[in-house]
């Protein structure tokens, strides 16, 4: 089902309008929330592509398998927020704030983080951009050695002058060697 979000007298806000298309499975298509207080939403497997979230707050918002394909998140606070397994493709994220948000096995193919803050998210299993669009995103240590140990594991031998010790053991602590679950540089 698909359909505009239309404010009647009686709605108190567009947070309680979203909520009530959400419990009807309304399609958001297209939506403008752009500068929207959206705190604590559940999208969980929305239609949201092509939404404009620009600005708006989502932080602690749960997008878990939402489909957020060419949705604007310009500038937008994410924070704590659970993109797990969204289909982000081609999604703009530049200058957004999603620190410690869960982007676990999330689809980023083509999205632009350009300027994203990215401190403390986690992005086990989620594809990584490698297009301008990841250019100056900012991110912590643990994501730093996470991507370190894959392009290393990648190129091999091909590392002019080879890594120091201590270059290594700082890639091998990332968290998924430790666990096991990837070999050592």
């Amino acid at each position: 089902m698909s359909g505009k979000i239309i404010f009647k007298d009686g709605s108190k806000n567009i947070k309680e309008c979203v909520i009530h298309a959400l419990k009807r499975n309304i399609h958001l298509t297209g939506a403008n929330f752009i500068r929207a207080e959206l705190p604590n939403i559940n999208f969980s497997g929305a239609e949201l592509s092509e939404a404009d979230f620009s600005r708006a707050n989502l932080s602690d918002t749960d997008f878990f398998g939402a489909n957020l394909y060419w949705t604007k998140f310009t500038r937008a606070n994410l924070t704590r927020s659970n993109l797990t397994r969204a289909n982000l493709t081609h999604a703009d994220f530049i200058k957004a704030d999603l620190s410690w948000s869960k982007l676990t096995r999330a689809n980023v193919t083509q999205a632009n983080f350009f300027g994203a803050n990215i401190f403390g998210a986690n992005i086990d299993f989620a594809s990584w951009p490698l297009c301008c669009g990841s250019k100056n995103v900012k991110i912590d240590e643990k994501i730093a050695k996470q991507l370190a140990m894959h392009m290393l594991s990648a190129i091999g031998d091909m590392w002019p002058g080879g890594l120091t010790d201590e270059q290594r053991d700082w890639v091998n602590s990332c968290h998924r060697v430790v666990d096991g679950s990837f070999d050592r540089i």
